[in-house]
C-alpha cells in the first residue's frame, strides 16, 4: 500500500453524518433554518437536459455578484463552497513549513487545510472572552517571520464576534508581505465587511458562501474577492468546473431575491434575541453575537441543557472541548420560545436502581448468596440477605457479602471477594446481569423523561449501571446519572452527596427521590428532597412498608409503575 504523505497521515477528518438525522430540530450547524427562496426552486426545477449534460459557466453569476456587492467582475472566483475557496488559498500560499496564523477558538477547516499541505497552524488565544486578541496577532506577524497566511473569521464561529474595519487595517498594514484572509461566511449577518477594502490593499482575500445566509448549504457554493491577479493564479489550481451547474444556478437566483435576504437577517434577529433573554433569565452568560447563532455559558449544567434538549428532538452544539459552552443556530421564534420553555426548572425524579428499576433478586442476591458460599461452604438463604440489607449502612452488596462472612468470623481479602462476586455478577454481561428484568414500563419512562428532569442515584459501579440501562436502550432517558465510581468510598448513601451532585448539574422545582432501602429514605430526607419508598419485587409485605416510612418515606408504592399517584400531586 503507499506510503501516506506525513503532512496527512496524522490528521483527525472533520466527523459528518453519513445519513441524515432524524431531529425535530436541528440547529447544532449553523444551517439557514429558513430556507431558501422559492425563486431558487423555480430555477432548479426549470433546468434543461442541456445544461445538465454541458460542463457549468459561471459568467451570468460572477456578474450578478459584482452587482450584488459593487465590485469589479475580475475581483471574483467561484468556489465549491468557502472550503474550496480556504483549501485552494492554503495551496497556493503555503509551502511545508509555512506557517498560518489565526485565533483560538474558531472553526478547525482553515487549520486542516494548512496542515494538508504541510504548513504549521499558530493559534493566538483569546485572553478574554470574546475581545479580539488583537495585540497578540500583530506581536506574531512582526517576530515570527514563517508566517506566511493569516486567517481571520468574522463574524467568528463560535465566539460570534465580528472584526472592527479599524483593527481589520492594522493587520493588513502589519502583515504586507503576507496574504491575509477575511472568511466572511457569516458577513451577512454582520455591519462590517472587508470586500470594498480588497482593490486598497493587495495582500487581502475575502472568502463568502451561500450557505449560513442564502441557505444554500447543500449546494456548496462560496466565491473568493481578490485582486484579479490573484483570481488568475487561483483558476491554475482550483478545477475549472468544480461548481455544478444546479448550484450556480441557484445561487444566480437567490441574489434576484433579496428581499428573501433581508426577511431572514430580521427574524434571525429576533430570534436571537429571543434566546438571550431567555437564556439570561436562566442565568447562563450569553455573549453578543453579529453572527445567525448565540454563545452561552451554561457552566456545570451544559450537559443537562443538551440532553434536555436532544431528547426533546432538538439538537445544538455542545463543545467538547471549551467547557460549558453551548451555541445554538438562531431558529424560528417559536422554536427559540420552545427551547426556553424546555429549559425551565421542572420537578425531578431521581431512582435508585436495584429493587426500584431492576429486578435484581436473582441477580445481586444471587452474586452475594454465591460468594458467601465460596468461602463458608455452607448455604445462605435470601431471607438473611433481606435482613442484612434492612440494617443499612451497607454501602454495596461486596460490603454486605464480607458483612455476612464476618458474622460467621470469615475474614477474606476484599479485592478477592469483589473479583469472585463480579464472576458470578457481571462477568463481562455474561454474568446474572444479563437475567435482570427492568421494571419500570419503558414507554411510561420516556414519557416521564420528556415532562421531568429524570436521574439516577445508584450504588451500581458505573460500567454495570451502564450495561443495564444500555442494554434496554433507555440510557438517554437519564441524566445525570450518578454510581458508586462517582463518589469518595466515605460519601456513598445514606451520604447526600451523590443528589447533590444532581443538584448542581440541573435546574428544578421539587425533587421525589425512588428508592427501596432504608439509606436511600435517610439519603433523601437529609438532602431536602421528598423520599419515596418502592417496595422491591422480593417484599412486598406491610412489615417492609413500615420500615421505610419509619425511616423518613413520605409515600411507598406497592410497584414503581404506580409513581404516577405521587407525581400527579
Amino acid at each position: 500500500m503507499p506510503e501516506t504523505k506525513k503532512s496527512v497521515k496524522s490528521l483527525i477528518p472533520y466527523e459528518v453524518p453519513m445519513f441524515a438525522e432524524e431531529y425535530e430540530l436541528k440547529v447544532d450547524a449553523n444551517e439557514n433554518v429558513f430556507g431558501c427562496s422559492d425563486k431558487v426552486l423555480d430555477a432548479i426545477k426549470n433546468i434543461t437536459k442541456e445544461q445538465i449534460a454541458t460542463y457549468p459557466n459561471y459568467g451570468n453569476l460572477t456578474k450578478k455578484l459584482a452587482e450584488y456587492l459593487n465590485i469589479d467582475f475580475e475581483q471574483i472566483k467561484v468556489t465549491n463552497g468557502a472550503d474550496e475557496a480556504l483549501f485552494a488559498l492554503m495551496q497556493t500560499y503555503l509551502d511545508e513549513g509555512d506557517k498560518m496564523l489565526t485565533v483560538s477558538p474558531s472553526f478547525s477547516m482553515p487549520k486542516l487545510y494548512a496542515e494538508i499541505v504541510g504548513g504549521q497552524v499558530v493559534e493566538i488565544p483569546y485572553e478574554k472572552r470574546w475581545e479580539f486578541p488583537l495585540d497578540g496577532i500583530l506581536n506574531a506577524i512582526e517576530t515570527d517571520k514563517a508566517v506566511k497566511i493569516v486567517h481571520l473569521t468574522s463574524p467568528n464561529n463560535p465566539t460570534g464576534e465580528c472584526i472592527s474595519t479599524d483593527i481589520a487595517k492594522k493587520i493588513l498594514e502589519k502583515a504586507k508581505d503576507k496574504l491575509v484572509i477575511f472568511d466572511e461566511t457569516y458577513g451577512s449577518y454582520c455591519e462590517n465587511s472587508m470586500v470594498s477594502e480588497v482593490k486598497n490593499y493587495d495582500n487581502l482575500a475575502v472568502v463568502k458562501s451561500f450557505s449560513k445566509d442564502f441557505a444554500l448549504a447543500g449546494l456548496r457554493i462560496g466565491y473568493i474577492i481578490t485582486n484579479p491577479e490573484r483570481v488568475n493564479i487561483l483558476k491554475t489550481v482550483i478545477s475549472p468546473y468544480s461548481v455544478n451547474t444546479i448550484a450556480a444556478i441557484a445561487a444566480e437566483a437567490t441574489l434576484s431575491d433579496l428581499k428573501h435576504l433581508e426577511y431572514i437577517k430580521k427574524e434571525v434577529s429576533k430570534s436571537k434575541e429571543i434566546l438571550k433573554n431567555g437564556l439570561e433569565k436562566l442565568g447562563f452568560t450569553v455573549f453578543p453575537s453579529q453572527a445567525n447563532f448565540v454563545l452561552f455559558d451554561a457552566q456545570n449544567k451544559a450537559e443537562w441543557v443538551y440532553h434536555t434538549l436532544l431528547k426533546n428532538g432538538i439538537k445544538i452544539r455542545k463543545f467538547s472541548n471549551m467547557q460549558g459552552l453551548i451555541r445554538i443556530t438562531a431558529p424560528t421564534c417559536d422554536n427559540a420560545k420552545k427551547i426556553i420553555k424546555l429549559l425551565q426548572p421542572k420537578n425531578t425524579l431521581i431512582f435508585d436502581m436495584d429493587g426500584v428499576l431492576v429486578d435484581v433478586s436473582n441477580s445481586y442476591r444471587t452474586a452475594v448468596k454465591l460468594t458467601y458460599e465460596h468461602y463458608a461452604k455452607k448455604e445462605l438463604n435470601y431471607e438473611t440477605i433481606a435482613e442484612a440489607k434492612a440494617l443499612g449502612g451497607l454501602n454495596n452488596d461486596w460490603d454486605l457479602t464480607e458483612y455476612l462472612l464476618k458474622k460467621e468470623n470469615i475474614n477474606v481479602d476484599k479485592q478477592e471477594l469483589i473479583d469472585i462476586f463480579e464472576k458470578f455478577y457481571f462477568n463481562d454481561g455474561n454474568g446474572l446481569i444479563s437475567q435482570e428484568k427492568f421494571l419500570l414500563n419503558i414507554d411510561l419512562l420516556k414519557d416521564f423523561s420528556k415532562k421531568y428532569n429524570v436521574a439516577i442515584f445508584t450504588g451500581r459501579p458505573r460500567e454495570e449501571a451502564m450495561f443495564t440501562l444500555n442494554l434496554h436502550g433507555i440510557a438517554n432517558c437519564f441524566y445525570p446519572i450518578i454510581t458508586m465510581d462517582d463518589l469518595p468510598a466515605d460519601k456513598q448513601k445514606p451520604n447526600t452527596l451523590g443528589i447533590e451532585k444532581i443538584k448542581e448539574k440541573i435546574l428544578f422545582k421539587d425533587i421525589l427521590y425512588f428508592g427501596d432501602t432504608k439509606d436511600d429514605m435517610i439519603c433523601g430526607a437529609n438532602a431536602n428532597v421528598i423520599p419515596v419508598g418502592i417496595l422491591p419485587p422480593q417484599d412486598k409485605t406491610d412489615n417492609y412498608k413500615s420500615h421505610l416510612e419509619q425511616n423518613g418515606a413520605k409515600f411507598v408504592l406497592q410497584d414503581i409503575n404506580k409513581l404516577l399517584t405521587v407525581t400527579e400531586r
